[in-house]
């Protein structure tokens, strides 16, 4: 278990985005037979999903929106920005990495380092880490942190698993604070690679057959689309990660009592219920955005504080434990603060970046 310590950076805010366009119910139907929907929303209560495909917006436009939303709410000197990292798998170019556009998009000073972390869904808690530690070895004022995906598109439109996956953008501002002190928990294993893959695209096998063929669980597939290991994926979400978030309380001295929300990965209600259920954690401390926004990946932990946020505007600060888990197999734990005020509702946008979209006879 690997254990990291930061202090001196806090949370300031968080934001974000999801695309205009939504699927339901109606619209699964037309794709799959009633009875397999009923199925598959009774088991994971996604009911539906907002797409960025049809507008053609990507994970860095969502990032792009969350996050320049989130400046000017704040009403942050983006020349004190020094830090900028972008999570995702659903980069916008093999090259450059995403996190250069964004600061050229955002008008960050050149001044800003900024990295691209191929992370999925324990990305929000990876970022995390990154950014305090990087913060607490330089003289940045502020780091940036936004985590975004459009794994739908990664999908074969006849796996029922496309019923779950929502696209999504969120983005983190992070400041000084002398009294903040967070540890986090950050564990992989890798021997079980195989159990969320895409296995083609990449330069292991850069231009696979695009020939669809039945899988194991029965569903037609290029190597261009994702492959889960269902069972594996909720042995592995219910038994690893919830064996680590009672070690990470073990060694902090926390219990359920000195959190006001548990945060994890939106991977569907079914997991979630059987971890809340192994934990024994009250509903009311679990908030969700997978009902209406599905499975988003990195950003589905800040997606769940969005969504939630009125249930704790009570407070004027919230304690929060996050949990993320998924591809690779990647996990962590972490806790910090939050001042409620600066947590914002979801937004939807439409928009996208149609300069990004670049003709060769141009270059």
């Amino acid at each position: 278990m690997a254990l990291f310590r930061t202090s001196g950076v806090e949370i300031k805010g968080i934001l974000c985005a999801v695309p205009e366009h939504r699927e339901d119910r109606t619209d699964h139907e037309k794709r799959f037979d009633k009875e397999a929907v009923d199925r598959v929303l009774a088991s994971t209560e996604i009911n539906a999903i907002h797409l960025g495909q049809y507008a053609g917006q990507t994970a860095g436009d969502l990032g792009f929106t969350a996050a320049d939303t989130l400046l000017n709410k704040l009403d942050i000197d983006r020349s004190k920005i020094g830090i900028l990292v972008f999570v995702s798998y659903a980069t916008d170019y093999r090259k450059p990495g995403t996190s250069s556009v964004l600061q050229k998009r955002l008008g960050l000073s050149v001044d800003c380092m900024v990295t691209d972390v191929g992370q999925a869904c324990a990305g929000f808690v990876y970022g995390q880490q990154i950014v305090e530690s990087l913060m607490m070895t330089s003289d940045s004022k502020y780091g940036l942190l936004i985590v975004a995906d459009t794994g739908n598109r990664m999908v074969s439109r006849t796996d029922h698993t496309s019923l779950m996956l929502g696209d999504a953008g969120a983005a983190i501002l992070f400041g000084r604070n002398e009294m903040a002190e967070h540890e986090t928990v950050l564990q992989a294993d890798g021997f079980r690679f195989k159990t969320i893959i895409v296995p083609g695209g990449g330069f292991r096998d850069l231009l696979p057959d695009e020939e669809s063929v039945e899988c194991s669980d029965g569903v037609m597939r290029t190597k261009y689309e994702l492959f889960m290991d269902g069972l594996g994926v909720l042995s592995f979400s219910t038994n690893d990660v919830v064996d680590s978030i009672r070690a990470y309380m073990t060694h902090t001295h926390t219990d359920i009592e000195d959190y006001d929300v548990f945060a994890f990965h939106q991977a569907n209600m079914f997991i979630i219920k059987r971890m809340m259920k192994k934990l024994k954690l009250p509903a009311e401390k679990v908030p969700i955005s997978l009902h209406e926004y599905g499975n988003t990946s990195c950003a589905s932990i800040p997606m769940a504080l969005c969504a939630g946020i009125d249930n704790y505007r009570n407070k004027s600060e919230i304690k929060v434990l996050a949990s993320g888990f998924g591809i690779g197999l990647a996990w962590g734990v972490t806790s910090f603060s939050l001042n409620t005020a600066n947590i914002y509702p979801i937004i939807e946008t439409g928009d996208c970046y149609p300069e990004g979209v670049l003709n060769l006879h141009e270059m």
